[in-house]
């Protein structure tokens, strides 16, 4: 398998940033087809959303 193989799973990620602006996770989910880019865009903003809560969430150092 190779990561252009069409039976590996997709996936969206998108960055956890804390308060001092690094970097520290992600969250990703699967996508089933990635030629629905209005369900990929919807899936992003999901995950866009709950990436900015965590990064709240995390402690200023």
């Amino acid at each position: 398998m190779t990561p252009e193989d069409p039976m590996l799973p997709a996936e969206v990620a998108v960055p956890v940033v804390d308060g001092q602006g690094t970097t520290v996770a992600a969250l990703a989910a699967t996508v089933d087809d990635t030629t629905d880019e209005a369900h990929v865009a919807t899936v992003a903003a999901h995950l866009g959303r709950a990436a900015r809560a965590a990064g709240r969430t995390l402690g200023h150092a």
